[in-house]
């Protein structure tokens, strides 16, 4: 009984380690790990959040934890919207610009995503 559910313990954290590795050892490791994370984050907040109609998203399940991921469906033009921006994000993760990102969302229906980039000459 104990091996079975230490077992059914280790085969769900391989599962959400595979998604999200525990450790980062390397700095690509570490820009796709925050990746996958703004992506999860920004899509779960306009979900629970109603901001976009249902078809806008789509589902991925993470062991027992079910996603509603953004869909880049040209149906649904505000959540194309997002979606370009946090691409911008990970544009700018990728150049190391980015120090920080502010996901800020109003009652009015509308999202802002503000990043702060950091301006290197030399770059």
């Amino acid at each position: 009984m104990a091996c079975s559910k230490q077992l059914q313990r280790e085969s769900k954290t391989g599962a959400w380690s595979a998604i999200f590795p525990t450790e980062q050892v390397t700095e690509q490791q570490s820009t796709l790990f925050v990746k996958k994370l703004l992506a999860v984050a920004v899509s779960n907040i306009t979900y629970l959040r109603t901001i976009f109609p249902e078809h806008a998203f789509g589902d991925r399940c993470l062991e027992d934890l079910n996603l509603k991921i953004l869909r880049d469906d040209s149906s649904c033009p505000g959540a194309c919207q997002v979606i370009q921006w946090v691409k911008g994000c990970f544009d700018a993760l990728d150049k190391k610009y980015l120090r920080m990102i502010i996901v800020g969302v109003s009652l009015i229906i509308v999202i802002m995503l503000s990043w702060l980039l950091l301006w290197d000459p030399d770059i």
